[in-house]
């Protein structure tokens, strides 16, 4: 009698314990992170429609845009003000083409094509790299280059400036 009361308890045991592990690899803290796609369509459509407070909200609040033939801005404010700026003069739609998204970690990687329809009527080609972060919960866009397919117009030492210059002093 002493042994089968022995077996049960073990069994008993063994599937409590099993039962633990198993709460315990699924348990929300360990839910792997999922890229939602819908944030890239988001912000596609807040840019499309030019809606500044739509892009800022996607932006992670240290956010870093390097857009073509420009200046680096920094922060989710600066960011703002640059795309307040470019839509006074335009808002022109853009669809993007998705061609490669890696996600590691809290980051994802995504890089792809895109085309803007131009007032003039032309379309301009280029393309993009993203790096988004996981903020709390929400994806951000944390990091985005841009560039037209198109060469300048003016050749490429006379838009540097020093802003534009790395730091010689190893900090920033």
């Amino acid at each position: 009698m002493m042994k089968t009361d022995s077996r049960v308890g073990r069994r008993v045991l063994s599937l409590v314990l099993l039962a633990t592990v198993l709460m315990t690899a699924c348990s929300p803290e360990r839910t792997a992170l999922v890229f939602g796609g819908d944030v890239a369509a988001d912000w596609e459509k807040a840019y499309n429609s030019g809606d500044v407070d739509g892009i800022a909200a996607l932006l992670t609040e240290d956010a870093v845009v390097m857009p073509p033939n420009a200046p680096i801005v920094e922060g989710r404010s600066h960011i703002k003000s640059w795309y307040r700026e470019h839509f006074a003069s335009r808002v022109v739609p853009a669809k993007t083409d998705e061609r490669e998204l890696i996600m590691f970690g809290e980051m994802t990687y995504r890089h792809g094509v895109y085309a803007l329809e131009l007032p003039d009527g032309s379309t301009e080609y280029g393309k993009f790299v993203e790096l988004w972060k996981n903020d709390n919960g929400q994806w951000r866009l944390h990091r985005s280059i841009w560039s037209s397919n198109e060469p300048t117009t003016s050749p490429p030492g006379e838009q540097a400036s020093a802003q534009h210059e790395p730091s010689t002093s190893g900090t920033r």
